[in-house]
């Protein structure tokens, strides 16, 4: 026998939640010739969530796309990965590392995957609708064949467990027209529409602000409970490990450092990338709150903190003459593929300079038109009122060849650099384009 029989014998006398789905033992991957991950072990249980947490480049994403097989052929794996007691085999684990690994029903059937940009894992000429709806066509052995209706209905229901209260609107939208937090849950109903046992999740708030973040945590810790989803995060942000994840695994250089239970190891952190890891989780930032004050709530510091910010700002040094001003602008975007007269207001009369030599921060949730401001700015959109000035010049005002020549003068740097750089390109191509 096995140790992974003997793993898969065990389960039979565990409750669902502490049973072992997913067990890996001592996986090594390489790409042409060079380690990249050396000896990877850990285990993944129904109803709980690990982390797989590292620095950029430490191997995480490597590792769970080996479990997917989902790497190059320029890549060897070696060691033993096992899907254990699948409900779809006879046998009492799936060698997920095999040659012969059905894939086409381990992916999206019995582990399903969600990834860090879900702008750039849809097709942007197909619905959301349609694209869940692929899953389930893609794997008759999990939904059964099922009509046009039924599938619609499935994933209707399936977008509504995601907490997306306008499922039929969903439904019928391309991915350019949801946000960020809705195309992430879109992409988590399109992972689960075939109740896999597993769920790996790589990054999945990077590309979200902090409040969609949270919302988005919840989502899934809620699902792991709910569907007793064995759940593998990968990330490098302890704060979300901290408010998410039963268990943790902690890698560097494609070695496991540190591993166990997340709050024995936040209490008590042996190794020390673990610590360094600890100690970059940002600490809440009293210096701007007045010392002699006390405060009955986390609005109240923030507002307090706010207050005292903008006025270090007005009483620091500048230019005169801002390099860039926004004078009472409002910004309109038209929605009538979903309603009559729907104008979507945006901005509202907003105001803000930046001076030569400074840096000017803009914070807010999503859709509070941070993005909108940087169109703006940048000459990508126009306002429907007010004033965008450069260098004192009204953009709106310039004939096309002087304001292709201000516009210039502005660096833009896109959230998402993967969707953001021609992939039939090279990186010093893409560099050196603004030059010809």
């Amino acid at each position: 026998m096995t140790n992974l029989d003997a793993q898969a014998l065990d389960n039979k006398d565990l409750d669902a939640r502490k049973r072992i789905v997913i067990s890996v033992e001592d996986l090594s991957v390489s790409i042409d010739g060079r380690q990249i991950t050396r000896n990877v072990s850990m285990r993944l249980r129904a109803g709980m969530v690990s982390a797989l947490v590292g620095e950029s480049g430490s191997g995480k994403s490597l590792t769970a796309l080996a479990l997917m097989g989902l790497l190059d052929n320029n890549a060897r794996v070696e060691g033993n990965a096992a899907l254990l007691n699948a409900s779809d085999a006879n046998e009492s684990f799936i060698n997920l590392l095999s040659e012969d690994a059905s894939y086409e029903h381990i992916r999206g059937g019995m582990i399903g995957m969600i990834f860090q940009e879900p702008s750039s894992a849809f097709n942007p000429v197909k619905t959301i609708g349609k694209q869940i709806e692929e899953a389930l066509i893609y794997h008759p052995e999990k939904a059964g064949k099922l009509s046009q209706r039924e599938r619609k209905k499935r994933v209707i229901s399936q977008l509504l467990e995601v907490e997306l209260s306008d499922a039929e609107r969903v439904y019928r939208s391309y991915p350019h027209e949801l946000s960020g937090g809705q195309l992430q849950r879109a992409m988590i109903a399109m992972a689960l529409i075939n109740r896999p046992q597993v769920l790996i999740a790589d990054e999945p708030t990077t590309a979200l602000d902090i409040t969609t973040q949270r919302d988005i945590l919840r989502l899934i810790r809620n699902l792991s409970e709910k569907l007793q989803l064995a759940v593998l995060i990968i990330t490098h942000d302890m704060s979300v490990v901290r408010a998410l994840a039963d268990e943790m695994y902690v890698m560097q250089g494609g070695n496991i450092v540190e591993s166990g239970e997340v709050q024995h190891i936040f209490a008590n952190p042996k190794h020390e990338y673990t610590r360094t890891l600890l100690d970059s989780v940002p600490k809440f930032d009293m210096q701007y709150a007045s010392s002699g004050d006390s405060y009955e709530s986390i609005e109240e510091v923030a507002k307090a903190i706010a207050k005292n910010i903008a006025k270090n700002i007005s009483e620091s040094p500048g230019s005169e003459s801002p390099v860039v001003e926004v004078q009472g602008v409002s910004v309109k975007y038209s929605h009538a593929r979903f309603s009559k007269n729907s104008n979507k207001l945006a901005l509202a009369n907003a105001n803000l300079r930046i001076n030569s030599g400074s840096t000017l921060a803009l914070v807010g949730e999503s859709g509070a038109g941070k993005t909108t401001i940087a169109k703006l700015i940048s000459g990508q959109i126009k306002p429907n009122s007010g004033l965008v000035l450069l260098n004192g010049e009204n953009l709106n005002r310039l004939n096309n060849k002087a304001r292709r020549q201000a516009l210039s003068r502005i660096g833009y740097v896109f959230q998402d650099s993967g969707s953001a750089l021609n992939p039939r390109k090279t990186i010093g191509w893409s560099i050196a384009e603004p030059l010809l």
